[in-house]
C-alpha cells in the first residue's frame, strides 16, 4: 500500500511540475512585449475599426504594452510625491525640535537720524 501511494504522489508531482513549467513558459512568452505593437497608434476611424476586430493575442499585447508604459509614469510620479512628503515631514520635525526665536517687535532707535551730531 505504501508503494502504491508513493507512486501516485510521484506521478501527481510530475504532472504538477509539467503544468508549472508550461505556465512559466507561457508567462515568459507573453511578458516579452518590448516593442510597440504595430496597430498603435490609432489615429483614424479605419484604424479604430481594425483595432476592434483584432485577435486575442494582439489585443493582449496592446493591453500589456499600455499597462507597462502607464505604470512607469505612475511609479515616477509616486516616487516624486513620496520624496516631497518626506521632505515636508523632515521640515516640520526640524521646526518642532529647534527652539523658537524671540522676535522683538517694538525696537525703537534711540537717536536722532536727522541730526549730524549722532
Amino acid at each position: 500500500m505504501n508503494v502504491c501511494r508513493r507512486t501516485r504522489v510521484e506521478t501527481e508531482l510530475k504532472r504538477m511540475n509539467v503544468l508549472l513549467e508550461n505556465i512559466l513558459k507561457y508567462v515568459k512568452e507573453k511578458q516579452q512585449v518590448s516593442h510597440k505593437p504595430a496597430i498603435l497608434p490609432i489615429s483614424s476611424l479605419t484604424e479604430m475599426e481594425t483595432f476592434e476586430t483584432i485577435d486575442d493575442d494582439t489585443y493582449y499585447d496592446v493591453r500589456l504594452y499600455v499597462i507597462i508604459n502607464t505604470l512607469k509614469n505612475q511609479r515616477v510620479e509616486f516616487q516624486a510625491q513620496m520624496k516631497e512628503t518626506l521632505r515636508t515631514a523632515k521640515e516640520r520635525l526640524r521646526s518642532k525640535i529647534r527652539p523658537r526665536k524671540q522676535f522683538v517687535t517694538d525696537v525703537t532707535i534711540r537717536r536722532n537720524m536727522w541730526n549730524d551730531d549722532a
